[in-house]
């Protein structure tokens, strides 16, 4: 057979009956094709090569006579949907040796020669299992496998199977096809001397679109710039005709009656006379429904009764596109519309024309197209139906609509989303009486619910691997049949290493975290078909992954692959754009100034110098050929104000005045890090300015740039800048609610510090019993970012108290805690429009647009964790039976028995001089660190004070099974973060976004439309939609926080 995955395929549901045995022949042996020698092999239990089973003489005569040991070969991978030398599919063990047989009787080959030959889903699966990649190598291909390929012709007919599995399109986009297998593509065929563009297929119209548009085409008058092989693609794929149709589609024209968004250049195009003798308005198709929909409105028809003021022409069009009936899936789709249940927003006029009856005998109720999940979902609920078991009080025509959308299966999928369901394992909270429907067998196959609810997501998947103790490829567990058909269609080979992930800490290529040993394999394991490991399957690295990966490896971009050999590592760091990613990574691990100062990898900065440190100064100023040429001067985020301010200092810039010797790469940043206002704060903190009060020690050569009104900052001079940042922070200090009394509470830090437990260990209960401080410092500083103005928020407490406090070893306890919030505002300055919370070393983002917090007087609200005094959006009682995990990431008790508005307080600008003299001790350390935790542990920096401009959303893992618990796993803050407004979450692999004009049909599809009836249309247009990770950068303004 080849090489079959180690985890053999998931059983096969019960086959069909057999068919009968045929009649004893009378006249010699009547010829069987492989459908009749395959009842023979079932009805007579024969083995193929082996024994005859209870065949007798006849039998066997006929058998023989009709070539069965060759023929079954054809009927076993029809009926189990075997791949020859890539998968047995659902064939049983037992015949597994039968399939591998060699035939005497042809030339000794084996099954996998004599069942025919591949189509291109087959030439893929081949191509992928041995590494085949055509016009260069065979991989691991043998001679066997060679010929069947060859014979196949699947140097050809591969590109069919690329196209569709990665939405290539042909001369235009490279969808996601592999960049190793480009060339492959490109790869001239023989004897056609063509490539894949060519051999893959004809274009549709979308495709003809793509080619009109990007090389100049008009069509009927010139190929503009299209090359010999694309005007024979073109004109086969008969692009002239087919342009009508895309034209209709994408610029919403209305034949004969409205332009839509057509280009005034297309439009002699359209009108243009083809050599069928049609034009456009004739060859564009019939209308769709919103078509039909657009004639009613502008016209004023009333379907079935009037053509309103319908012209003529547009009457024939109306009527041969049937707008009398496919106005009822106009309707469906504007009004929301349930049939026989609801009238949605229909308005009461046009209800008579939605019960008419018309020719063919309907209404609308039986013609405006089947049900989606919902729609059966409310048809169930609103005539008590009990699927598999009763009908409940439908009346004939919903009884009707129910079968037509097959509604006993579609309604599994909305059980699963409205009552929390999860397949095999819990009913959530579907009522008692309607679990019987979910378990009743629906099909041939008698699959329930639990298969036919659709595809798992990667939590589910980890749920279902941790209860049947699924390995990949290693173990099925216990998991019954079904639960592996299930474990199979969702790819949960794959969705697994997601979950596992987010919920061991595990960093591709670096560490398994807290995997245990008995997964790791199955980390590693190489899935069929893509042949990767969870290392790659496990979603993208960001910064953080890029610099261990660097770390561990010694990988220097542009330099040196260090010890990074495995081609999968390499692919994933470039698929990753690791080579910028890290530039940001070693910017904040080595405190570098972009173009001013390489921190602390700058020569002769450590006693005993590291011989790396001079490779990651070639690679920080390495040009990234694959961003713009750029270096990590540019690649490692925006300036905050201590780099604009030494940035201004190195090339001499003077705001307003002079741009010194700065240019170029350099230029672009201080302009996109609004440097001109940033560096306000800057020369505050440096100069100790006091607005209106002193110049501190500013030079008078500086002070006009001081007092320059910027254009960028609504004309506001640095002394409106910096003062007004002082009344903003007091406006919008958040308010904190605690959990209770005996939980600690912030204090000034100073007082810690001048006790000197920053050096020795100071007993807890000297601290925890302190009462709550009203007055107790809090500290903050400010960045302005773009159309922002960001402030970071610090609170200092002394202890951090055991989590488990009735074990010999209280668990997570230390001395001194540091924990922040930053407080992001609008443009205008009068609302909070996001805010960050962190906790356990990690954050997340909630956004106003999405009512993502609480706010109290227009300040945000703060919910301090009980044990770890972490910041949360929201209140969390203890969770029964895990009270004692309130050290886990959400698992902190949270409450508001207490309140503290933090404005009524004392306020420290940490940027600013101050009489705090951990403040100053902080500067003046080295690498601006002082541990507080007695000299060994909590750090505080200088570089932790300020909020970041390029800051991403979230830190850690997305969404974790245990976060349904509100517990969490270690790094799980990606798990309460928000997507930008406009995007959705997918629970898994972070958000995404329809097309505009594409309404979200989930999971990760759209179809074009504005209504749930448009994903249930198998005809309608579908597009993915566009996906990005939960650790996005967040926006620069309103947009993407407020609005979309």
């Amino acid at each position: 057979m080849g090489p079959v995955a180690a985890l053999d395929p998931p059983p096969p549901p019960p086959p069909s009956p057999p068919r009968p045995s045929p009649l004893a022949p009378t006249a010699g042996p009547i010829i069987l094709d492989a459908a009749g020698c395959g009842a023979l092999v079932e009805s007579y239990g024969i083995q193929p090569g082996v024994s005859w089973g209870t065949a007798n003489a006849s039998v066997q005569e006929q058998y023989t006579a009709s070539s069965c040991n060759i023929k079954i070969c054809v009927y076993w991978r029809s009926k189990y949907s075997v791949v020859p030398f890539v998968t047995y599919g659902s064939l049983s063990a037992d015949l597994q040796p039968l399939w591998d047989l060699p035939r005497s009787d042809a030339n000794n080959q084996t099954c996998n020669e004599l069942s025919g030959l591949l189509d291109s889903s087959e030439c893929g699966a081949l191509v992928e299992t041995y590494g085949i990649v055509p016009g260069s190598s065979w991989g691991s291909a043998g001679a066997n496998v060679q010929g069947l390929y060859t014979a196949s012709l699947c140097d050809t007919r591969v590109c069919a199977y690329w196209r569709t599995k990665y939405s290539v399109v042909p001369f235009l986009e490279w969808g996601s096809f592999p960049q190793a297998l480009q060339n492959a593509w490109s790869f001239v065929r023989q004897p056609s001397g063509k490539t894949c563009n060519e051999l893959s297929g004809p274009l549709d119209p979308s495709g003809c679109g793509g080619l009109v548009e990007a090389f100049n085409v008009t069509p009927g008058v010139s190929y503009g710039s299209l090359t010999p092989s694309m005007r024979l693609m073109y004109d086969s794929s008969d692009c002239d005709s087919l342009i009508c149709q895309y034209w209709t589609s994408k610029y919403d024209v209305i034949p004969t009656f409205s332009w839509g968004s057509l280009p005034a250049a297309m439009q002699p195009a359209w009108d243009r006379v083809r050599a069928s003798g049609r034009n456009c308005n004739a060859m564009s198709g019939p209308l769709e429904p919103a078509g039909c929909g657009v004639l009613v409105e502008a016209f004023n028809v009333t379907p079935g009764v009037s053509y309103g003021s319908l012209p003529p022409a547009l009457q024939q069009l109306y009527e041969s596109s049937d707008c009398d009936s496919r106005i009822c899936e106009y309707w469906t789709s504007k009004y929301d519309v349930v049939p026989t249940v609801s009238w949605g927003s229909l308005p009461a006029a046009m209800q008579p024309s939605w019960d008419r009856v018309r020719a063919s005998g309907r209404s609308c109720n039986a013609m405006s197209g089947p049900l989606d999940s919902a729609g059966c979902g409310e048809l169930v609920a609103a005539y008590n139906i009990t699927p598999g078991y009763g009908m409940g009080s439908a009346v004939p025509l919903a009884a009707q609509l129910y079968e037509d959308s097959k509604c006993l299966n579609s309604v599994c999928e909305y059980w699963r989303a409205a009552y929390g369901v999860v397949p095999f394992l819990s009913y959530g909270s579907l009522p008692t009486y309607l679990q019987p429907s979910w378990d009743y067998p629906r099909t041939a196959y008698a699959q329930n619910c639990n298969e036919l609810s659709g595809p798992l997501g990667a939590s589910e998947c980890g749920a279902l691997q941790e209860a049947f103790g699924i390995v990949p490829g290693s173990t099925w567990g216990s998991a019954p049949e079904s639960v592996q058909r299930v474990w199979a269609s969702s790819n949960c080979e794959e969705q697994i290493c997601t979950y596992w992930r987010s919920k061991y800490g595990v960093v591709p290529f670096v560490t398994y975290g807290s995997l245990p040993p008995s997964l790791q394999p199955g980390w590693n394991h190489l899935r069929a078909g893509s042949n990767l490991t969870c290392n790659t399957l496990s979603g993208p690295l960001d910064a953080a992954a890029c610099g261990a990966v660097s770390d561990l490896y010694n990988v220097f971009p542009g330099v040196s692959w260090g010890r990074l050999d495995g081609a999968e590592a390499r692919a994933a760091w470039d698929a990753n754009g690791c080579n910028s990613h890290l530039c940001s990574h070693w910017a904040t691990k080595y405190e570098i100034k972009p173009w001013v100062s390489y921190g602390r990898l700058a020569a002769g900065y450590k006693f005993a110098a590291d011989p790396t440190d001079d490779l990651r100064r070639q690679s920080w100023d390495w040009p990234r050929y694959d961003n713009g040429n750029l270096t990590c001067n540019s690649l490692a985020g925006l300036l905050d104000s201590d780099s604009c301010g030494k940035l201004t200092e190195y090339f001499g810039v003077q705001p307003g005045f002079t741009w010194g010797n700065i240019t170029g790469e350099a230029r672009e940043m201080y302009d996109a890090s609004t440097c001109d206002v940033n560096v306000c704060e800057y020369w505050r903190y440096k100069y100790g300015v006091v607005p209106g009060v002193t110049w501190g020690r500013m030079p008078e050569s500086l002070k006009p740039s001081w007092q320059l009104a910027r254009a960028e900052a609504d004309n506001m001079t640095c002394n409106e800048l910096v003062s007004g940042n002082t009344a903003l922070v007091q406006r919008f200090a958040p308010v904190l609610r605690f959990y209770g009394s005996g939980q600690g509470f912030p204090m000034t830090a100073e007082t810690y510090y001048t006790a000197g437990c920053t050096t020795k260990d100071c007993p807890m209960g000297d601290w925890l019993n302190q009462p709550r401080d009203t007055k107790a410092h809090v500290y903050y500083a400010v960045s302005t970012c773009g159309e922002q103005v960001r402030i970071k928020f610090h609170f200092f407490y002394a202890w951090q108290a055991p989590c488990n406090p009735n074990t010999p070893l209280p668990q997570a306890t230390h001395q001194s805690d540091w924990e922040a919030v930053t407080v992001i505002l609008d443009r205008d300055r009068r609302r909070v429009s996001a805010v960050q919370f962190e906790q356990h070393g990690g954050w997340y983002t909630r956004l106003a647009g999405k009512g993502g917090f609480e706010t109290s007087g227009g300040r945000p609200v703060v919910y301090v964790g009980f044990q770890a005094h972490g910041a949360y959006h929201s209140a969390q009682a203890p969770v029964t039976g895990l009270e004692e995990e309130r050290c886990s990431y959400y698992g902190d008790w949270r409450g508001s028995s207490l309140s503290w508005n933090t404005g009524s307080t004392v306020l420290v600008d940490l940027m600013a001089p101050s009489p705090e003299t951990w403040i100053q001790a902080i500067r003046n350390a080295p690498n601006g660190e002082i541990l507080w935790g007695a000299g060994k542990r909590i750090s505080f920096r200088t570089d932790q004070w300020q909020p970041k401009c390029d800051a991403r959303a979230c830190t850690g893992h997305g969404y974790d099974i245990t976060a349904l618990l509100n517990i969490g796993v270690s790094e799980a803050g990606c798990a309460r973060s928000q997507c930008p407004m406009g995007w959705k979450d997918t629970k898994v692999l972070g958000c995404y976004r329809c097309p505009k004009g594409y309404i979200d049909c989930g999971p990760l599809m759209c179809a074009k439309g504005s209504s749930r009836w448009n994903c249930a249309n198998p005809f309608n247009k579908r597009k993915k939609p566009s996906t990005m990770g939960y650790a996005y950068v967040l926006s620069t303004s309103d947009q993407g926080l407020l609005y979309d």
